[in-house]
């Protein structure tokens, strides 16, 4: 089964806390990856799993540190168990704040002097 999450806006600077639950018995083991390459637990990237109570009791958490414009693009989630596969893919975005500033123009001119 494939899905799409669509695109999710990060803020610059921000941990960004990524969530992917399923229901599933056995329960899965999950695997994260942006674009073609897995992700592991490398300082930049956290991945933990949680158990909840619910409808999707199993899941797996992508923390992302420090989130800044190179860490946009597709990511995917992939559930696994003995029974099948199951992954979603979803963009991730930073959101941009602008701030304008009242700009100042010096206009110079110059003479030419003839000597």
């Amino acid at each position: 089964m494939e899905s799409s999450g669509g695109m999710v806006g990060i803020d610059a600077g921000t941990t960004a806390a990524v969530v992917c639950n399923s229901q599933a018995f056995p329960p899965p083991t999950y695997i994260w990856s942006r674009g073609t390459n897995q992700l592991d637990n490398d300082g930049k990237y956290l991945i933990t799993s949680v158990m909840t109570s619910g409808a999707f009791p199993y899941g797996s958490v992508l923390n992302i540190t420090g989130f800044s414009i190179v860490d946009t693009g597709s990511y995917t989630c992939q559930a696994t168990n003995d029974i099948g596969s199951s992954f979603i893919s979803f963009n991730l975005t930073m959101n941009c704040k602008f701030t304008y500033l009242n700009s100042l123009f010096l206009v110079v001119s110059f003479k030419h002097l003839n000597t």
